[in-house]
């Protein structure tokens, strides 16, 4: 390598470290330090702009330090995004532990609260998202420019870096769209008939609907960390550099989510209890994260070890979330009777059907934005027509501002769906060769391992070739 590429990969992850660490603090809900992050934030950005200035390749670092200097111009914005969401989309009507319901509250709150209550609050959100407006809007303009600046734009970005074509790309999402619209349709109005009474409306949103559907499997006990614990060791990952945060602070981020503080040595996961099926979810999923973060090489360079796909960074978390989908391993290893696995994993079908809908309206509409250069005043309309022809359902446009990804990132949402696709097929090889229940056998995880082990340039990591065809197949069969 060059020496002066390697002294600045040096200074590139000692100050990644630095801000990981700070924005972990700020996003669990414990005390951080604003003016620390605000230095860390112009010193990455000024180091990255001795990359640009100074580096072309590999193209994964030029994107990279395109986005941090992106970050280092908007973390104000995205600071003040974070409180927003904690003050302004804040319910005059409805309380959640004794305070207001918020958006970072209101997932917790909706698993409880009458079809009413959920009604005014999501309605009190939309109404409020002219507050959130202009912010996200700021923040997108300066990204987008900063893109420019340097040749870039999201939508070629996102698909130079997942190794795919933008054909390819809009093809996969339309063909998941139409793959299972029909089927999450009829299974939509089963749940909402079976938990409602009614049809579906409008705010029997993802993050309800994922609630309520297990409202029935409450009483089931199991320890969500204990389990994914010792299918990690079956399989031979070894989980001790990984930190676990679960506690249910105010002001932690309504998402689970995993920092890659340190790669491979300081891993962390965080998730906030909505009700236990969920947790189990959470937990496998973000433990996903966290064993693939851990497996990587340690002497790897540092674009190599940080600067992943989102699409192959979200496969190996889909891959452990996708263990709690087989009854057969409910049973046995997180000790389910029978008959509540399979029932568990007939509602699981659901929810993930529920998210291909929803995800595929989310990143048509994002592939949308960037494609036809759409006008950011155009977007809430943009978003309501792509939510109708997935969801088969109204939904007030404002709506994907109040979500946890659209309003954060400039194109995320697809590399979901890619790894849903990616996890299956990986699944479908472990069984082949390690038989169906692969996941208790060592020999499936140095497999897994060894998809792992190279970072940015894991054979997992190329998109272009990817087929839907048999994961649609398999999720819409009944």
């Amino acid at each position: 390598m060059d020496p002066k590429l390697q002294q600045w990969c040096e200074k590139a992850e000692e100050l990644r470290i630095k801000l990981n660490d700070e924005y972990w603090k700020m996003n669990v809900g414990v005390p951080y330090d604003k003016d620390i992050i605000a230095k860390l934030e112009t010193q990455n950005g000024e180091h990255a702009t001795v990359f640009l200035k100074g580096f072309k390749e590999p193209f994964s670092l030029l994107l990279d330090a395109t986005d941090s200097v992106a970050s280092a111009r908007t973390y104000q914005l995205y600071m003040d995004l974070h409180e927003l969401r904690k003050t302004a989309v804040a319910s005059k009507t409805q309380r959640f532990n004794g305070t207001p319901v918020t958006w970072s509250t209101w997932r917790q709150f909706v698993s409880s609260a009458s079809d009413d209550q959920r009604k005014q609050v999501f309605d009190e959100f939309v109404d409020l998202v002219p507050a959130l407006t202009p912010t996200i809007q700021k923040r997108f303009k300066i990204i987008v420019d900063t893109y420019k600046e340097h040749g870039l734009n999201p939508l070629t970005a996102y698909c130079t870096d997942h190794r795919m074509t933008l054909a390819t790309l809009k093809r996969t999402m339309t063909h998941l769209r139409d793959g299972v619209r029909h089927e999450f349709e009829r299974e939509w109005k089963h749940y909402t008939q079976e938990h409602l009474g009614r049809e579906p409306r409008y705010y029997d949103d993802f993050y309800f609907m994922r609630n309520a559907i297990f409202a029935n499997l409450k009483s089931v006990q199991f320890d969500p960390i204990a389990c994914v614990l010792a299918t990690s060791k079956e399989l031979g990952f070894d989980t001790s550099r990984i930190l676990l945060d679960k506690e249910d602070r105010p002001d932690k981020y309504a998402s689970p989510f995993c920092s890659f503080v340190k790669v491979p040595e300081d891993i962390r996961v965080s998730y906030k209890p909505e009700n236990p099926i969920n947790d189990l979810s959470s937990v496998y999923h973000e433990y996903g994260h966290a064993l693939h973060a851990t497996s990587i090489r340690k002497d790897l360079p540092f674009w190599t070890k940080y600067v992943t796909s989102n699409g192959l960074n979200e496969t190996f978390s889909t891959l452990f979330e996708d263990l709690i989908h087989d009854p057969v391993y409910l049973e046995r290893k997180v000790t389910m009777p029978k008959d509540v696995a399979e029932d568990l994993v007939r509602r699981i079908r659901f929810s993930r059907l529920f998210a291909v809908a929803f995800y595929s309206a989310n990143s048509l509409f994002r592939i949308d934005t960037w494609e036809k250069d759409v006008p950011f005043e155009k977007w809430d309309a943009l978003y309501a027509k792509h939510y109708k022809e997935s969801m088969g359902i109204e939904m007030p446009g404002q709506y994907w501002q109040l979500h946890h990804i659209l309003p954060e990132s400039v194109m995320y949402v697809p590399s979901y769906l890619l790894a849903e696709i990616n996890a299956f097929n990986i699944a479908r090889e472990a069984k082949d060769d390690f038989g169906k229940h692969w996941w208790q056998e060592k020999a499936a995880g140095i497999y897994i391992k060894n998809l792992m082990k190279d970072g940015s340039d894991s054979e997992a990591g190329t998109f272009e070739d990817i087929d839907a065809t048999a994961f649609i197949k398999d999720l819409t069969a009944r």
